[in-house]
């Protein structure tokens, strides 16, 4: 009679959690929370004092932008940033414009009048900079 004897050896791979992350996958997911908690801290604080449209557009491209490439995001976020962003920015734009007093913007060319109630076209472009900001 023979017997045969198996044995068998687990393998443990350590993890040092100090060794320096490889250089795969999408670059925002490597970077430090707290660092992109604080990242966008001086740009929030300078769009308070902006007045104009152009600025606050430019911000939301580049942040749009660096989601985009630096998240890879699945279709449907891809979906929402290019789609339902600029649909969301243009309602609260929207909304935010019957907010503006009329008297400040009555020199302006009127865009919708109902009654005796005019929207003017200084008044979308009050509420699309403070819509997008």
């Amino acid at each position: 009679m023979t017997t045969t004897t198996t044995t068998t050896t687990a393998t443990t791979t350590a993890i040092d959690p100090y060794a320096p992350a490889t250089a795969s996958g999408p670059f925002l997911h490597r970077l430090n929370p707290l660092a992109k908690l604080a990242a966008p801290i001086p740009a929030m604080v300078s769009l308070v004092f902006v007045r104009d449209l152009i600025t606050p557009t430019v911000f939301i491209g580049i942040a749009v932008i660096l989601v985009l490439i630096g998240a890879r995001p699945p279709r449907r976020w891809i979906e929402m940033l290019l789609l339902g962003l600029p649909a969301g920015i243009a309602l609260v734009s929207l909304g935010m414009s019957l907010w503006v007093d009329a008297a400040l913007v009555d020199t302006t060319a009127p865009v919708v009048r109902i009654g005796g109630w005019t929207l003017y076209s200084g008044a979308i472009e009050i509420g699309a900079a403070t819509g997008s900001a």
